[in-house]
């Protein structure tokens, strides 16, 4: 037996390095037309970039069903395979992910009589300049933003071998695998790991909570002072009438009043 059969391997993956690639087209009035692909739906599944992870997902980024490359163990020596998962997860966590939207806050109105006309319009006005220089002195503090609480949902499997983490929304982040136990699984029980960590995970996950800053304080006193004065317009108060002096001076003395009152 010569020495190139000897190094042919039936159970090896094939080698592609040395074949040359042909871009496959077709010739139309003269022109080059490049062969077009069939546009990509989740039900194809998210793949990474060298077709060794699938994942099917349901319509809440639940995993459906894992697929693993004949070959995988061959990519798997050239990257890590959670790596390798790592690209599909990150395209479910974008496709199937609702953003986080901080919840709007409560603020406590006056009652709807409030005051009449001018009076109250020069109210507004006082108090929207107030919280002008609020909302200036926030920005020049810096930061003023609320945050999300949240604790990481984690799910094992494997006695913990296997374990999947998921972000602040409830999508997939990342899968690890303890080296060892990798090296003797075979392929469906990686698949059935990270199927049943991916659950467990889920199970555990706990939607965070918005804690919002002087930053959203003042927003929402803004979107309260828009809401009083849309309820004067609704009750046919004529905002617009002329605001004297003394106007102003029983708007401010009442603002006070209400302020001792709180």
């Amino acid at each position: 037996m010569t020495e190139e059969a000897e190094n042919l391997d039936p159970t090896a993956a094939p080698d592609y390095h040395d074949v040359e690639q042909v871009e496959m087209v077709a010739s139309f009035d003269g022109e080059t037309v490049a062969d077009e692909q069939d546009e990509w739906v989740p039900a194809d599944g998210f793949v990474d970039g060298t077709g060794t992870v699938r994942i099917w997902v349901g319509p809440q980024g639940e995993p459906e069903r894992i697929w693993l490359s004949r070959y995988w163990r061959n990519q798997m020596a050239k990257v890590p395979l959670s790596v390798l998962f790592a690209e599909p997860m990150l395209q479910i966590s974008l496709h199937c992910g609702e953003p986080l939207v901080p919840p709007p806050m409560e603020i406590d109105l006056p009652d709807s009589n409030e005051l009449s006309g001018p009076e109250l319009d020069a109210v507004l006005d006082a108090e929207y300049e107030e919280l002008s220089k609020a909302l200036d002195a926030v920005i020049s503090a810096g930061g003023g933003q609320g945050h999300w609480i949240h604790e990481p949902a984690e799910g094992t499997a494997e006695q913990g071998r296997v374990q999947v983490c998921l972000d602040m929304r409830g999508c997939p982040q990342a899968v690890s695998f303890d080296d060892q136990w990798l090296a003797n699984a075979s392929a469906s029980q990686v698949i059935r790991a990270v199927t049943q960590a991916w659950g467990d995970a889920r199970s555990r996950y706990v939607a965070p909570v918005y804690e919002p800053g002087p930053y959203d304080l003042v927003l929402a006193k803004f979107e309260a002072l828009m809401v009083r004065r849309e309820r004067a317009f609704a009750r046919g108060l004529d905002l617009l009438g002329p605001i004297t002096d003394e106007v102003r001076d029983r708007a401010r003395q009442m603002e006070a009043g209400q302020e001792d009152h709180e």
